[in-house]
């Protein structure tokens, strides 16, 4: 699976490659940043984050390549860079835009629109490593959502619950998805990275609204 991380604000980018590089299957990583050539000057922090990630992505053995693109429709140099390094995948980060009751907005909304690559949207609250994920999925084949998606299933080493209208787990790993959208909030105290996917999202985006001091990703397809 190549992937491309595309980000535009310093200090998104380096979240987004790292959760990139955990995830299993990627055997190639692009990192793009698109730069408008009608500002000033390009800021430091950025080209310092550039480096920073360089020096993330050198460690962990996966090939990788790194270019700042100058443009001034951002969203369009995204989706041209996905298609012409045929990327299988494009991760995205999204800021107050992923909390909002427009769901997404802004940029992230303008690359997703008529794009046919599958988007993983990461909003960052103060994400680190080691992860501890937890799936929110209203599918109604979550074992088969999981299945087909192996960068998502494996970006930790133990199982990731299921969570939804259950009270109690049905077994060490997984529960149960039926009937309504209920969840127990205190679940997820001990994740700090909600996964799910843009139906859940779209159907229920009141409640990550709520949950908006815990990183989340989305998977869009």
């Amino acid at each position: 699976m190549k992937v491309l991380v595309a980000f535009t604000r310093p200090g998104t980018g380096s979240s987004i490659a790292q959760v990139a590089s955990k995830m299993e299957g990627i055997r190639e990583i692009h990192v793009i940043t698109i730069w408008n050539p009608k500002e000033k000057s390009i800021p430091s922090e950025l080209n310092r984050e550039l480096g920073e990630i360089a020096g993330m992505l050198a460690n962990s053995s996966l090939p990788f390549r790194i270019s700042m693109i100058y443009g001034e429709d951002v969203a369009l140099e995204i989706q041209n860079a996905a298609n012409e390094l045929n990327v299988d995948a494009v991760f995205l980060g999204a800021t107050n835009s992923l909390y909002s009751k427009d769901l997404f907005g802004g940029r992230v909304a303008e690359v997703m629109k008529d794009f046919k690559k599958p988007v993983y949207i990461l909003a960052n609250k103060h994400l680190s490593y080691p992860y501890e994920p937890v799936l929110i999925t209203c599918n109604d084949a979550p074992y088969q959502f999981l299945s087909n998606n192996e960068a998502l299933s494996g970006l930790s080493l133990n199982s990731i619950p299921l969570l939804a209208n259950q009270m109690k787990p049905q077994d060490e790993s997984y529960w149960n998805l039926k009937g309504d959208f209920d969840l127990d909030k205190r679940w997820l105290d001990p994740y700090n990275l909600i996964i799910t996917d843009y139906k859940t999202y779209s159907l229920h985006n009141e409640f990550f609204i709520e949950e908006s001091e815990k990183s989340c990703l989305v998977y869009c397809k």
